[in-house]
């Protein structure tokens, strides 16, 4: 995309998609990365599930009204119409790959280089409470496919996720719409 309007327009016509992943959370205090593995699911308008199947598995997610952890502890439901600073937070990606610039540019300073297919694309906040969660949010492309996104924290750590084998065409059944996002027909 020759800009940050063309690659949202791309991003807004992507009605699913799945990737594998690789995270690498690097401390700022002189310690191993942690790494973890697993898949990334998002349909559109607004589902994300981050579906984490290494070291331990557990599954983040988001939806329009909620946020979800699942873990060997159970489950965790946050209401996200009751926290506008978490939504603002934990939606950024999902807008990312809806497409929602204007979204975005309200929460974001929003910076696009282009180079052939390539692209980056860098978000830092504009205020609190976001500038206490995150320095900027780094996401690195090629077309329509997502390959490495970068949160970099106000405490030094940084978190690497590079996606990989990522499908924007992907189409759920309304079983697997169930089990991924909790949508029931």
């Amino acid at each position: 995309p020759a800009d940050a309007a063309a690659l949202f327009a791309a991003f807004a016509k992507v009605e699913g998609l799945e990737a594998r992943f690789r995270q690498e959370k690097k401390l700022a205090l002189p310690a191993a990365p942690l790494l973890s593995q697993g898949r990334i699911y998002y349909l559109r308008p607004g589902y994300l599930a981050r579906v984490v199947e290494q070291p331990e598995p557990a599954t983040l997610t988001i939806t329009p009204s909620e946020l979800r952890l699942s873990g060997r502890d159970g489950v965790e439901t946050i209401a996200l119409d009751q926290n506008d600073d978490l939504r603002a937070f934990v939606t950024s990606l999902v807008r990312v790959f809806s497409g929602d610039q204007a979204a975005l540019e309200a929460l974001y300073e929003l910076a696009y280089t282009a180079q052939g297919p390539a692209w980056d694309l860098t978000l830092t906040p504009r205020r609190p409470p976001l500038t206490e969660m995150m320095r900027g949010l780094d996401l690195h492309g090629s077309g329509v496919a997502l390959e490495r996104i970068v949160v970099r924290e106000p405490n030094g750590d940084t978190t690497v996720t590079t996606v990989e084998k990522a499908d924007p065409a992907r189409r759920f059944t309304a079983e697997e719409k169930a089990a991924l996002f909790g949508i029931r027909s």
